[in-house]
This record gives C-alpha cells, structure tokens and sequence, in this order.
C-alpha cells in the first residue's frame, strides 16, 4: 500500500508532483519552467531527489518552493 502512495506524487512522465503546488510554477506541461529556473526546472527537482527548500546551486535568484 505504501508503494501505491509513493507513486501518486508523479506524474506520467515521472516528474515531482510537488511543484505543482508551488506559487512560483509557470509551466508544467511540455517544459516545466517557474520563476525560480525560468529555462527549465532541473531534472534532480522534477525527480523528487532534491527538495527545493534551499536555493538550488547556479541559481539566479533566491525563490524556493513556495506552497500558494
């Protein structure tokens, strides 16, 4: 049962559902972009393997995700 609800927090293409609860998010359909990485969310975020609480290194700005 627990693998069952593990796996409800992606999506079909195996991206991070928790971005799309994120006040920053711009686009999560085709290229998933927010205005914290305006060229692209990177793939380590989409996955689930970082947790974008802290600013990601080579980011430009400071914004983190932010539940609306």
């Amino acid at each position: 049962m627990a693998e069952k609800r593990l796996q409800s927090i992606y999506d079909a293409k195996g991206n991070w559902l928790l971005c799309r609860f994120c006040k920053h998010l711009h686009n999560f359909i085709g290229e998933a972009t927010c205005a914290a990485f305006p060229e692209g969310i990177p793939e380590e975020i989409l996955s689930g393997k970082a947790l974008h609480k802290q600013p990601f290194p080579g980011q430009e700005n400071d914004l983190v995700l932010s539940p609306w």
